[in-house]
């Protein structure tokens, strides 16, 4: 159901096997749990995984798309890696694959390849924060009842 892939350069990205519309209610139902965990009015939160961490700072608004290619959900943030010595800006996001399906992608939101950081870090971070919101996508859909409630 989770497939990751590489793309181009340090974008990354994991297929999801959860609709577009049921996975982005899922991914603002994480969201918003993980913001109230938080206690932070402006909806900052925290994602650890493993030995990095993704700090999120704003996003997941419903974007309205021209077109199928735009992404349903943006999150911006800090990704964090070993003890935070290397930090890396990020956007997240959530975009339809198939009808069936939705892409999941990481890339930096600086110049490439980073000075002074290890790209290699970057790479594994983002590889385990993309997988650990993949799970939590596919654990929110699946505990969630859409046939039941409806387009809720």
């Amino acid at each position: 159901m989770i497939g990751l892939t590489s793309g181009q350069g340090p974008y990354l990205s994991i297929r999801i096997g959860v609709p577009p519309d049921r996975a982005a209610r899922a991914l603002d139902l994480y969201r918003a749990e993980m913001s109230l965990r938080a206690g932070d009015a402006r909806g900052r939160w925290t994602l650890p995984s493993g030995a990095a961490s993704l700090r999120v700072e704003r996003g997941g608004e419903r974007l309205e798309s021209p077109g199928t290619s735009w992404p349903l959900r943006q999150l911006f943030g800090t990704l964090f890696v070993g003890r935070g010595m290397q930090r890396f800006r990020v956007e997240v996001e959530l975009t339809a694959w198939s009808n069936d399906a939705v892409a999941l992608g990481i890339r930096p939101m600086g110049p490439w390849p980073p000075r002074f950081q290890r790209p290699s870090a970057y790479y594994s971070a983002a590889e385990r924060a993309l997988v650990t919101i993949a799970r939590k996508v596919v654990e929110w859909d699946g505990a969630y009842s859409w046939d039941a409630r409806g387009a809720a």
